[in-house]
């Protein structure tokens, strides 16, 4: 019994240090930044797109919009969110180009989520 709650202490204990690790921003925490333009791109936002930007752990930063299952890298933080802003529009010209018939289920779910969000000026 005494073995099992000190196992139940440990995990409580590293389950704590995991928590404050999140709310103080150390270690490898998520930003979540709003892309609100594509400027000089001819393109319109209906609404500000949440993504994420964090570190990877190697020195490089992930950017990724999740709703349409897009990331990409950079070597910092900035780098990561320009370099996800424009994928995100090369994959909405390629599938906007496509026919809908031609398109699989992801890529239909895909361009789905960006026309809600995405206009061309």
């Amino acid at each position: 019994m005494a073995l099992h709650l000190r196992h139940l202490e440990e995990q409580i204990s590293d389950l704590s240090e995991r928590v404050g690790r999140l709310e103080t921003g150390n270690g490898s925490a998520s930003k979540i930044v709003e892309i609100r333009t594509f400027a000089p791109e001819p393109y319109q936002l209906s609404s500000p797109i949440s993504v994420t930007v964090e570190e990877d752990g190697a020195g490089s930063f992930i950017a990724s919009f999740f709703d349409a299952n897009i990331s990409t890298t950079g070597e910092n933080e900035q780098e990561a969110f320009e370099n996800l802003k424009s994928l995100i529009l090369d994959v909405f010209d390629s599938l906007n180009r496509e026919a809908p018939a031609k398109l699989g289920p992801e890529p239909r779910r895909q361009l789905a989520v960006l026309r809600r969000f995405i206009s061309a000026a």
